[in-house]
């Protein structure tokens, strides 16, 4: 480091005694949000810093300049800043540091585990420093190495599968992808190996069973290319994040695709019964520290190595399945496993809901054709919408499969069965958790709560030309009890 004017660096205690006045400060950042625009023409980068004398609940540190370039851009928290002329401000019985890059200098460096004494950003080209501030930057990195590092979380943090709606939360998650859906609107895939909770439906008395047929096409699945989808994990809830922000004005709030961050002040609502994440104007993107963000790499990633972690978390463990299959023995696969498959066909054994059916009357799921012999037949077909924590798909029952799963009621003219169609209609509504209740107010709605079942599942092609665009999914080998 070059020599130079030797100054007489407060330690951040003593600092906030000289209100009004311009002090020289070194800190460690133990809070950083990404620059953003004020209500008049400049940036501002706002921090917290803590050192020796004052680590609880540290410094506020406001930071202006005329564009974002010119701000602090904080790797990880921990990184060390040495800051020149701020001002100490009184503000809501608090302190703030207030620096304007037009009087104030600021240098960042490496935190814990760094060696070097050069600055890895500096809000000037040329600088002064000399063996003192190796001294303060030795001191700092031995103290913060025994620091207990912030977790990321507090009172207000909650994990994905503690998400409700309409309630304000930070949420600690992994960034998988980005992307802007129109000029004021992005939004951010996120992850962090938990899964979002299931939905309850509530349904009028006369509304059908394919209500939440068409809501694939909100979806995950239906929003991104398969390309992008087969990067992201295969076990746990991708949350989709809206925010009303340009694409390039979130990637710069953002550290970087594939690292964890604290997104603050969010909400959640529900859109087609799909969970969606909604950041406002008063959300915050904060990063984490290095030894915060391999914290969280780890506990999330080793549910992914077990079989046993790999199941729904919301799903019971004991739990008494209404369906049997063919395939007792096969690993259980997650939807997203299946969208993801390296092979256009292939088998599977899953752990799902069954959130619709399509027809959306049972009496209408049987229809006719020609067989063989050139004869009228009735066969079933029928759409059912898988769910499970990671996806959702479309998955046909058809002809002898389809007998197969309401088997002892072969496909008929189901509008003149009798007792056999209210047999039928009764284990139907039993797979989508169907259930009559009255409202507070004296209205008959119906509760659809979807159990848990084992189905096995097969993809295929329709297209030879196109397989993986005309790639579909047919239960087949399960059979619904009762």
């Amino acid at each position: 480091m070059e020599e130079g004017e030797l100054y007489k660096y407060m330690p951040i205690k003593f600092a906030m005694a000289f209100v009004n006045k311009k002090v020289d400060i070194y800190g460690v950042v133990i809070g950083y949000e990404k620059p953003k625009p004020t209500k008049r023409s400049d940036m501002i980068s706002t921090m917290t810093i803590m050192d020796m004398s004052y680590h609880s609940p540290g410094l506020r540190l406001l930071v202006f300049a005329s564009d974002s370039e010119k701000l602090p851009r904080v790797k990880t928290i921990g990184d060390i800043i040495r800051l020149h002329r701020v001002k100490i401000e009184v503000h809501k019985d608090g302190f703030n540091a207030v620096a304007n890059i037009r009087y104030s200098s600021f240098l960042l460096f490496e935190g814990r585990g760094g060696t070097s004494y050069i600055p890895y950003h500096s809000s000037h080209d040329k600088f002064t420093a000399t063996s003192h501030d190796e001294e303060i930057i030795n001191s700092l990195r031995s103290w913060f190495e025994n620091f207990p590092i912030d977790s990321g979380k507090n009172d207000y943090t909650v994990p994905i599968k503690g998400i409700r709606q309409g309630v304000y939360f930070d949420l600690c998650c992994k960034v998988l992808f980005v992307h802007g859906i129109s000029k004021s609107v992005s939004i951010i895939y996120v992850w962090d190996g938990t899964d979002a909770p299931p939905k309850e439906f509530v349904m009028k008395p006369d509304e059908e069973m394919d209500i939440h047929a068409d809501q694939l096409e909100e979806s995950l699945i239906a929003s991104l290319p398969r390309n992008i989808l087969c990067k992201f994990p295969c076990v746990g809830t991708v949350l989709r994040v809206f925010t009303e922000m340009q694409i390039d004005e979130l990637l710069r709030q953002l550290p970087g695709i594939e690292r964890w961050v604290k997104l603050r002040n969010m909400t959640c609502r529900t859109q087609s019964g799909i969970w969606e994440g909604v950041m406002t104007h008063t959300s915050k993107v904060s990063i984490l520290s290095c030894q915060t963000e391999e914290r969280y790499e780890r506990e999330s990633t080793e549910r992914l190595e077990s079989e046993s972690t790999r199941l729904p978390q919301w799903c019971p463990k004991l739990r008494e399945s209404i369906t049997v299959t063919d395939c007792e023995g096969v690993r259980f696969s997650t939807l997203m496993d299946i969208i993801t498959h390296s092979q256009v066909t292939y088998k599977f054994r899953c752990l799902v809901r069954v959130i619709a059916a399509l027809p959306g009357k049972v009496e209408e799921f049987a229809g006719q054709r020609l067989n063989a012999e050139n004869h009228a037949e009735y066969f079933y077909r029928v759409r059912l919408t898988l769910e499970d924590p990671t996806a959702q798909i479309h998955a046909y029952l058809y002809a002898e499969d389809a007998d197969k799963f309401f088997t002892g009621h072969p496909a008929a003219d189901l509008r003149s069965s009798g007792s056999s169609l209210n047999v039928l209609k009764s284990k139907v509504s039993k797979l989508l958790g169907i259930a009559e209740c009255t409202s507070e107010e004296g209205e008959k709605r119906r509760i659809c709560n979807p159990p848990w079942i084992e189905c096995c599942v097969k993809s295929y092609y329709i297209d030879k030309h196109s397989p993986w665009e005309s790639r579909r999914y047919r239960i087949f080998g399960t059979t619904l009890k009762g």
